[in-house]
């Protein structure tokens, strides 16, 4: 289990941030070097912290201050002809909201041989008393990276080709939206255009240059990881079916490109993934993910669609969800509202997810942020945002 204060460090900011009236906080704390790993090599640290609490009709069983941690590095040197190589490392840590994937939910769902039934990418079950999910940490990734004059390739733990190429544009709240969130402390959330078949992992990937605004990606990951630190669906117990996926090959597409004459930027994305199910249970059948979604920028607005559909490891589109979001710079504030809602049809489960906020730079570290989540499915909060970077 973590425990919110088992680093001094973390106490600090937890104390600094409980003194404030909010409703939610979080503190955020990044910071950035540049300096030789070794001769040669450009190496670059950065270093983010979140701590977030709530009040309101939450619904999750646990509703404690949630803290979360990302820690990256990356260092690179250049090779006599022109190519790069490096490493890239990254370190997640989450005290948790309690819910394995959405395993806390109050579902309907399949049972095969006496045993609930989880879907392989939502992690939707209607099994009862699983772990609470009190904390996660995980390396989430270890890779090395070879850059060449067209191709891109890395060899290590990471994210699919799907899941890392994938748009993410700025809101005002960073670990409570209406798509996907990091931390669903209302409890009500159903809706994610985020999923992937695997969290982190070893894996292989290779990546395109851009060129005219168009790269493309694809990467292989033998075995599945089924938890990670902003993944995470049920392992298998006697009375939960939870099967191992492994051969999972994702691709992407995606477009980025800025009009000289006009100043807007267009993003387009579109990522597949497929796995294999390794289970005796006749209702499993190999999972896959399809995903799409566009950004404009232009004015400092932007606007955002995203959509998902997935088999869930039944047989059909087991699961869908679709969001919308509007971000607007106007001096010193950014305001954002997000709208998003998903179903799922072997669990007859389907729910709207709204969240609205607003933020803005104090000085030169520091960040003050308003906003509320709700879900029409049950738990809403008001939300608040003290952040610190250094």
């Amino acid at each position: 289990m973590i425990k919110p204060c088992d680093a001094a460090w973390l106490c600090v900011a937890a104390i600094w941030s409980a003194a404030t009236p909010a409703a939610i906080a979080s503190v955020q704390i990044n910071s950035s070097t540049a300096a030789g790993l070794s001769p040669g090599f450009e190496t670059e640290i950065a270093v983010d912290l979140d701590m977030l609490f709530a009040a309101g009709d939450l619904r999750a069983s646990r509703d404690d201050p949630i803290i979360d941690a990302r820690i990256r590095l990356a260092s690179e040197t250049v090779r006599d002809d022109g190519r790069r190589w490096g490493v890239r490392a990254g370190f997640a840590i989450n005290s948790g909201d309690g819910r394995r994937g959405f395993s806390q939910l109050q579902l309907q769902g399949p049972v095969e041989r006496g045993q609930a039934l989880t879907g392989l990418a939502t992690g939707f079950t209607a099994a009862r008393g699983l772990d609470a999910g009190s904390g996660r940490a995980a390396i989430d990734r270890a890779e090395l990276f070879l850059i060449g004059d067209f191709i891109e390739w890395r060899a290590g733990v990471g994210e699919t080709a799907a899941r890392s190429s994938d748009i993410r544009p700025t809101l005002a709240l960073r670990l409570v939206r209406a798509d996907g969130a990091i931390s669903d402390l209302a409890g009500g959330g159903l809706a994610t255009t985020t999923l992937s078949l695997s969290a982190p992992a070893p894996r292989i990937h290779v990546e395109s240059r851009r060129l005219l605004g168009i790269a493309a990606a694809a990467s292989f990951t033998p075995d599945a990881a089924r938890c990670g630190v902003d993944q995470c669906r049920p392992g298998a117990t006697g009375a939960v079916a939870s099967p191992d996926l492994d051969n999972i090959i994702s691709v992407a597409a995606s477009f980025d490109r800025r009009s000289r004459q006009s100043g807007v930027r267009w993003r387009i994305h579109g990522g597949f993934e497929r796995g294999a199910v390794s289970s005796p249970l006749a209702s499993y059948e190999d999972p896959w993910i399809a995903t799409i979604e566009a950004a404009r920028e232009a004015d400092g607005l932007t606007l955002g669609v995203r959509g998902l559909r997935s088999n869930d490891g039944f047989k059909g589109d087991q699961y869908s969800a679709v969001s919308a979001m509007g971000a607007v710079e106007r001096e010193d504030w950014l305001y954002s509202l997000e709208l998003a809602y998903g179903e799922s049809g072997v669990f007859d489960v389907d729910g709207a997810s709204l969240a609205l906020g607003a933020s803005r730079l104090v000085g030169d570290s520091g960040l003050i942020s308003l906003g509320y989540v709700g879900h029409d499915s049950g738990g809403a909060g008001v939300v608040a945002e003290i952040g610190l970077r250094f």
